[in-house]
């Protein structure tokens, strides 16, 4: 573990983004999130999370100009489209949604008698997927949170005295569509700086952190699954004990994030999980990603800035 945490903590002297909070605070202050916080304004989230959403498995850049195209879907889009007289039996809450099965580009779905009157063909996202994720969280926010989100986290975080995402997480994956990175990035957002003196809050999103393949397979090239015993393939094992969730967290313990802004709390995971990321990321630092390394046998090192520490472990290995 001395070996992991020393070279996590030369990643993160490097990438770590400095003022996270402060940054994030202002960002959803901006986006009127903040007050939807405090007010339990749960169209506003909607609005907020259906755009995030529509970022899902396209270039940041066109999936922006298609909204500012063709607009955002808003609750009372499904509101009333749910009001019509004779609805489709898939619509009747959030559980019966399931199997929906609408393709936009082909114009079809699981009931299709009732396809020309469904409000899911009038909402303008970009393909057939990400219309089904809007309603199906419509549905999921109405149905399984009671029409106030916030409250619902709430009540999920006062049943524990160390406040904890993952049981809100495990609740929002199973919304149509929708990947747990892409919730998981808005929720951490939304308890990081939706409430700034709400311990609870600040407590579960410093805690909660998001492994994707950029920072397991990281982990892997750089030999410390292999210190510490702890070699899996990417997935559900990446949040196990001795996953790269939990080694994370333990590096969280002996690197002080007050280095990288004074108003981070002293352990601090998701801020760590990030260095990393961005270290990897081709949209941040872009050193180590597949983009830039032949995976089918160890990394040369060429231009990486801790090359002499890491052990670059052949990924396709794993």
């Amino acid at each position: 573990m001395r070996r992991a945490i020393s070279l996590i903590q030369r990643i993160c002297d490097m990438t770590a983004p400095r003022n996270y909070l402060a940054d994030t605070r202002e960002y959803l202050a901006r986006a009127g999130i903040v007050t939807a916080v405090a007010t339990h304004d749960t169209p506003a989230l909607y609005r907020w999370l259906v755009e995030i959403i529509s970022y899902q498995g396209i270039a940041d850049r066109i999936a922006r100009d298609y909204l500012d195209r063709h607009g955002r879907v808003q609750w009372a889009d499904v509101a009333n489209g749910l009001k019509c007289p004779d609805p489709c039996p898939k619509l009747a809450s959030y559980w019966t949604f399931h199997g929906c099965g609408y393709r936009k580009s082909a114009c079809s779905c699981a009931v299709p008698l009732r396809l020309p009157s469904c409000l899911i063909t009038a909402l303008p996202m970009r393909n057939g997927r990400l219309a089904q994720s809007a309603v199906a969280l419509y549905l999921f926010l109405r149905d399984v949170c009671g029409g106030d989100v916030i409250g619902w986290i709430d009540d999920h975080l006062s049943g524990s005295h160390e406040p904890n995402a993952a049981p809100i997480i495990n609740a929002w994956r199973h919304i149509h569509g929708v990947s747990d990175k892409v919730l998981s990035l808005a929720l951490v957002a939304l308890l990081l700086g939706g409430r700034p003196r709400d311990f609870r809050w600040q407590a579960a999103g410093t805690q909660l952190v998001i492994i994707d393949t950029l920072v397991h397979n990281w982990l892997h090239r750089s030999g410390i699954l292999n210190d510490l015993d702890a070699r899996h393939r990417y997935g559900p094992k990446c949040y196990a004990p001795n996953g790269c969730a939990d080694i994370i967290r333990r590096a969280a313990l002996l690197i002080d994030a007050r280095r990288y802004g004074r108003d981070n709390p002293s352990v601090f995971p998701r801020l760590i999980q990030s260095a990393i990321w961005r270290f990897c990321a081709a949209d941040a630092f872009d050193i180590c990603d597949g983009n830039r390394i032949d995976d089918r046998k160890p990394c040369t090192g060429a231009g990486c800035p801790i090359m002499r520490y890491c052990n670059r472990v052949a990924l396709w290995n794993e």
